[in-house]
């Protein structure tokens, strides 16, 4: 019945319902394979699936392997620009005659500059793994900075300092010629002093109560430990901001080769992902897919040359469940409205047979917002956090969190108009 409403293209139905999707399937004569996948890269809009018929072939071994050296240098290369604090979108184009080819190309081109900023990111790795460590450290002398005395220095009795359970530490406030200060819990932890006397052995005893020891350097107290630990981190952050900034000054010297490397990498993963999917026999490939049924006629166009030949079915909701299969949703939403849909997909993306429930929170989510916070003072904070929000987002490259931001900004208004 969707699929009736949908074939008139009605508004604004449109926006409540998927589109209709077509399930494609596009026969390629095997020198004509590559062509054919550069088509549809072009094309944009085809989903591919697996081709499970045995009949049409077998799969393709090396596009899958070579897909993992792929998304490494994708990753590292994400990571270096992310490290740089930099933000840098893929450039560039890129043609095959041979898409196997050009990716090992590619991956060499990505080894290649990977390896002109290795020794800093190891540098950049190696500092925020001793950050963590010294804030872990931190973290743990917080509780005990305002003890001005080594635990060694008190004659006749033995100090212990570290962090327990709230059931070992009842159990010690039993024990004789044991005492025990106890402060605030910390996380899942009770932080803990433990004096005994000098000829009394707790040790063994603190070790079956899972009792965690502070190690203190000898003679050196924790108000001591914990300002040369807070001073060393402060040194380690700030060494750390200068060989980001080395990194991302290379970077910017070397913008125009990332971002085409990035694009690279990104367009031969797509190939990648097409390709393995396909199956291949002695003369043919066989590529299926979904594909928008009002794109279907510019994905013909671009296959229209010699070698290929495609059909499609749309599907039908009773034959596609008993064969497990579902369509892709795709729904067309104006741009304005387009960063609620942020807001769906934080719980998934709707079923290709269901109604679109973006059109309704339109209205819905500002306006019970507005309702629930109608406070001018704490919207106009929002709408101030959201606007930061946004820019965090483009330097990130998320583009999840601009529209997040996006629906923050709307909502704040609602709320301040309220």
């Amino acid at each position: 019945m969707f699929n009736i409403f949908k074939q008139f293209n009605l508004f604004p139905l449109s926006m409540f319902l998927p589109e209709t999707m077509t399930k494609v399937e596009v026969i390629s004569l095997n020198r004509a394979r590559d062509r054919t996948v550069s088509a549809i890269l072009k094309f944009g809009y085809f989903q591919p699936i697996e081709v499970h018929d045995s009949n049409f072939g077998e799969p393709m071994d090396e596009p899958r392997r070579l897909m993992s050296s792929v998304q490494d240098k994708l990753s590292k290369l994400e990571l270096l620009i992310q490290e740089s604090g930099l933000t840098m979108e893929p450039e560039g184009s890129l043609k095959a005659e041979d898409w196997l080819e050009t990716t090992k190309n590619v991956i060499s081109e990505a080894e290649s500059l990977e390896s002109q900023y290795r020794s800093l990111l190891e540098s950049i790795a190696e500092l925020k793994n001793e950050v963590l460590v010294l804030q872990n450290k931190l973290s743990k002398l917080e509780s005990f900075k305002g003890i001005a005395q080594p635990p060694n220095a008190f004659e006749g009795f033995k100090v212990y300092l570290g962090f327990a359970d709230e059931s070992a530490v009842s159990q010690m406030k039993k024990e004789e010629g044991v005492a025990i200060i106890s402060g605030e819990k910390v996380g899942e932890r009770v932080p803990v002093v433990i004096i005994a006397k000098k000829d009394k052995d707790v040790e063994r005893e603190l070790r079956e109560l899972n009792v965690e020891l502070l190690d203190l350097p000898s003679g050196v107290s924790p108000k001591e430990e914990y300002e040369r630990t807070a001073k060393e981190l402060e040194q380690k952050k700030s060494l750390l901001e200068r060989v980001r900034g080395e990194l991302a000054q290379k970077l910017r010297e070397n913008e125009s080769t990332v971002k085409k490397t990035l694009g690279s990498l990104l367009t031969v993963r797509d190939a990648l992902n097409l390709l393995s999917k396909a199956r291949v026999s002695e003369h043919f490939t066989v590529f299926q897919g979904y594909v928008p049924l009002k794109f279907i006629e510019r994905l013909k166009s671009l296959l229209s040359f010699d070698g290929v030949f495609m059909t499609y079915t749309i599907p039908k909701y009773f034959e596609e469940r008993a064969k497990g299969e579902e369509p892709p949703t795709y729904v067309s939403l104006p741009r304005s409205v387009r960063p609620l849909e942020s807001v769906i997909e934080i719980y998934g993306v709707p079923s290709y047979w269901e109604i679109s429930p973006t059109v309704f929170l339109i209205i819905t989510f500002p306006f019970l917002f507005g309702l629930m916070f109608p406070d001018f003072g704490n919207a106009l904070v929002l709408f101030l956090f959201a606007l930061w929000f946004r820019q965090y987002g483009k330097k990130r490259g998320s583009e999840n969190i601009q529209r997040l931001s996006l629906v923050l900004i709307y909502s704040s208004i609602v709320a301040m108009v309220t």
